[in-house]
């Protein structure tokens, strides 16, 4: 029972943070001349006045389109909205799914080589690298993975997707910082279970280190570890738009961005033309990424750790 109320908390969560989202996107941006000037219209001044009927229209006409009509809308260009998320989103998916599978091995096995270390000395790649890592910020660091690729390893197709194995450098690239995220946890939960009693009575059996950390300490960290498996969703998805746009890789966060057609320019006849659709609709499959990855980590952590 304990389960489900936890899984029902997630979902609703995020269904309100959705419809918090629909409401923003749907929320009426379109300005006015009010003056040109006396310079023969070089000087314009522009105004914006909320309509609550405007926005009242904008939401029912959503809703009645995808409830009613069975239609996500369409982009700019005219394509459907469901056809673009099929050709985005899995791309997308290839990258997440490999980053959070590399954070999850690596991560672990990093974080059991950080207490291991911890323990002798003159270990360059101990818990300094990792909070070195972890120091850096994420953009930085994969700038400058970028700049080494480019320059010292010329021979990898750095940009685009066409290519089968296109997704392996953007899941690298974000899997490095959730991966000394879980690294730190690992590491962390390990330490903090070295002197429990059930340690100490192992040790006293004369069983070698090795095999309490593998056989008894691990076994009981991972209900720690895996409560942790939202945070590293969150992460890999805040560094999948910059790795997607940087490396040309047209994922769904790339096409995302595209949608919002940022400008720093208003001229005359100016409209609001971002993608309002796709962003939403885009935007619902990221938020079914992450309650997916809050549901698994509840149910594993459930099973594994039931205290």
């Amino acid at each position: 029972m304990r389960l489900f109320v936890e899984l029902g908390k997630s979902l609703l969560v995020n269904v309100f943070v959705l419809l918090t989202l629909i409401l923003i996107v749907l929320f009426p941006r379109d300005l006015s001349i009010v003056d040109r000037g006396a310079t023969l219209g070089i000087d314009m001044e522009f105004e914006y006045h909320f309509q609550f009927e405007e926005y009242k229209e904008n939401i029912v006409g959503y809703l009645e389109k995808v409830f009613i009509d069975g239609n996500l809308g369409e982009s700019l260009t005219g394509v459907p909205v469901g056809e673009l998320i099929v050709e985005y989103v899995p791309r997308s998916l290839l990258v997440i799914s490999s980053a959070f599978i590399l954070c999850i091995l690596i991560g672990v096995l990093k974080g059991i080589y950080d207490y291991r270390a911890s323990l002798k000395k003159h270990r360059i790649l101990g818990q300094g690298f990792t909070s070195l890592l972890l120091s850096i910020p994420d953009f930085f660091l994969i700038i400058c993975l970028q700049w080494v690729v480019i320059f010292y390893i010329p021979w990898i197709d750095f940009y685009g997707y066409e290519q089968w194995y296109s997704f392996i450098l953007p899941s690298i690239l974000v899997s490095i910082y959730p991966m000394m995220y879980i690294a730190r946890i690992t590491s962390v939960a390990i330490s903090n279970e070295e002197f429990e009693p059930y340690i100490q009575v192992a040790r006293a059996k004369g069983f070698t280190r090795k095999t309490v950390l593998y056989k008894h300490t691990l076994k009981n960290c991972w209900g720690t570890i895996l409560s942790h498996f939202s945070s590293v969703m969150l992460y890999i998805l805040s560094n999948l738009l910059i790795v997607e746009y940087l490396l040309d890789y047209k994922g769904a966060a790339y096409r995302l961005f595209k949608a919002f057609h940022y400008t720093n320019s208003i001229s005359a006849g100016y409209q609001a033309d971002f993608e309002a659709e796709l962003i939403i609709g885009l935007s619902v499959c990221f938020m079914l990424v992450v309650l997916f990855s809050q549901w698994i980590s509840k149910i594993t952590k459930y099973y594994v750790d039931p205290r």
